[in-house]
């Protein structure tokens, strides 16, 4: 009876382990479905945890064990964009800025431009954060308001760079206005700036 029971044991051991063992015994692979979510709102956190206690667990008995798929991937994928996020965004702001002043033979330019360009996107992301995050506009009863815990992560980063487009286009295009009435028209600086807005 015994010897049976472990003939069935090891039977049913080698139909899980089908596939799942490299030929040459040095690999093998898990799945595993968690009983939740996995991309619900703590998904960061339980991957950090979990890798926590996998790469303890494998250190213990000298594995060397990986962690991936699902959700696992899409973690990676945003900790290493925003990782690398603000470097990418310097670098745009800062040889946007140089150009400007250059252009514009102007210091003080790109500390205009700046402010011009950093206050309205800040409102914009804080207006979008107020409305979808915390559910400032629930109260109207309208799906496109709806509170829906936050922003997809990927929003910011593919819209930084359309915003910071549009704000330069008319903010240049005003700024280079009344640059030509100042310095080419020979006009002062107060009629330059009311003749710019008009036109």
């Amino acid at each position: 009876q015994q010897c049976y029971e472990c003939n069935q044991i090891n039977q049913t051991y080698a139909f899980l382990q089908r596939g799942k063992i490299s030929d040459d015994k040095s690999a093998s692979y898990y799945q595993m479905t968690t009983a939740f979510d996995p991309y619900y709102v703590h998904a960061i956190d339980f991957v950090g945890d979990f890798r926590g206690y996998l790469s303890a667990a494998c250190d213990k008995y000298g594995y060397d064990c990986y962690l991936s798929g699902g959700s696992i991937d899409e973690v990676d994928s945003v900790k290493k964009i925003y990782d690398n996020f603000p470097t990418v965004l310097g670098c745009i702001v800062a040889f946007v800025f140089c150009l400007m002043g250059l252009v514009f033979k102007s210091v003080f330019v790109p500390f205009r431009l700046f402010i011009t360009i950093a206050v309205p996107m800040t409102f914009v992301y804080g207006l979008a954060v107020m409305t979808y995050q915390h559910g400032m506009l629930s109260s109207l009863n309208i799906d496109a308001f709806a509170n829906t815990d936050g922003l997809y992560w990927l929003i910011p980063v593919m819209t930084v760079t359309i915003l910071i487009g549009l704000a330069l286009d008319y903010d240049i295009f005003l700024f280079a206005r009344i640059y030509e009435y100042r310095v080419m028209g020979g006009v002062p600086t107060h009629e330059a700036i009311i003749r710019g807005v008009y036109k």
